[in-house]
């Protein structure tokens, strides 16, 4: 549901005021009722909570979009954080949406390289691996290939995610189901 530009101010306004169960409730209703562009305020929040109840709640909500346009929004978000457990768990909320991403495999190789930790990696592979699906065949190999050359200026610690994510390409490539 799209917003005026006066709500949008008055909503933004009362989410920085509120905490605890009011901050909550607003929540809630911005899960049902929300304007997507509304999302990157919203994990500002995030970002900002030293509440665990409200960013269980965020990740929640972020976990559960089914709008494309949202998902880009937070795909958008996600690719410009700097590394850390945000970062983490909305990697996990990205890959949960269930949304195709396969118009972003570029820039899903990209963190899949930057990532300094492990876990991020991982996040990152199973991103891949469950929302780049409607690639075509070449361009999948074209992916394999790319990762199959920058594999050995990547971490060396994660070769074992390389080689999932080359497998993953390949497959697609084949136009096989993984």
């Amino acid at each position: 549901m799209m917003m005026t530009d006066q709500e949008r101010k008055l909503f933004l306004t009362k989410l920085n005021s509120l905490h605890g169960a009011e901050l909550l409730q607003t929540l809630e209703n911005f899960r049902i009722n929300g304007d997507a562009q509304l999302l990157p305020d919203v994990l500002n929040i995030l970002i900002n909570t030293k509440e665990s109840e409200v960013y269980n709640a965020i990740i929640d909500i972020v976990s559960s979009l089914k709008d494309d346009n949202a998902s880009q929004i937070l795909f958008n978000y996600v690719y410009d954080l700097q590394h850390g457990k945000i970062k983490q768990n909305l990697l996990t909320a990205l890959w949960q949406t269930g949304c195709d991403f396969s118009h972003e495999a570029n820039r899903i190789v990209e963190m899949l390289f930057a990532a300094e930790d492990f876990e991020t990696a991982f996040e990152v592979l199973t991103l891949l691996e469950n929302s780049v699906v409607n690639l075509e065949s070449d361009v999948a190999f074209d992916y394999f290939n790319r990762i199959k050359n920058l594999e050995l200026m990547g971490n060396p610690d994660f070769s074992g995610i390389y080689s999932a994510a080359k497998e993953h390409f390949l497959v697609v490539s084949r136009g096989e189901e993984f």
